[in-house]
């Protein structure tokens, strides 16, 4: 396929947009999580229960930054510069992206599991000491391991295709 100078710079526009979109989001999510999670923090009487939340929110900051820091979009292309040169720059950022996306489960999963894991275990303890049934809080573990394999897979996937799209890119740019 026969790249032109528009369609390489319209490719990295609409990732580029993408990224910013996401990262939105994200900070969006990490607003709601930090403010419901700092109430629970202030509100529990379960120490466990109130260190996990607290935990959540450090995670929250720790993403938000992360995402400031690492996942911003870093295209720094000369506005003359030749159609290879642009590919290059798009195929950089593709794969600096699927890098971020593959080491999710460590620097955003990771982070949110400690706190969820310690919550879960506060609840436990509570319902052990209290004589109550333990489905509840069992189902709720279960329900947090599904969501972080799931969002650990997603991101995973995502890595995934953001590197097709630069081979793929390598390819046609040969």
């Amino acid at each position: 396929m026969d790249l032109t100078m528009e369609s390489v710079q319209a490719g990295a526009q609409k990732f580029e947009r993408q990224i910013r979109w996401r990262n939105r989001l994200e900070w969006l999510a990490a607003a709601v999580v930090v403010l419901s999670f700092s109430w629970k923090a202030v509100s529990q009487s379960n120490l466990l229960i109130r260190l996990g939340a607290v935990e959540i929110v450090l995670a929250a900051a720790y993403i938000s930054y992360r995402l400031i820091r690492h996942g911003r979009t870093r295209y720094s292309i000369d506005p003359s510069a030749s159609t290879t040169d642009y590919l290059k720059a798009h195929r950089s950022e593709l794969l600096r992206q699927a890098d971020l996306l593959r080491r999710a489960p460590i620097w955003y999963v990771g982070p949110f599991a400690i706190g969820l894991f310690a919550i879960s275990a506060g609840a436990i303890l509570e319902a052990l000491a209290a004589g109550k049934s333990l489905v509840g809080a069992l189902i709720s573990l279960g329900v947090i391991l599904v969501v972080l394999v799931g969002v650990s897979f997603l991101n995973l996937r995502a890595a995934s295709k953001l590197r097709r799209q630069a081979d793929a890119l390598n390819q046609d740019g040969e």
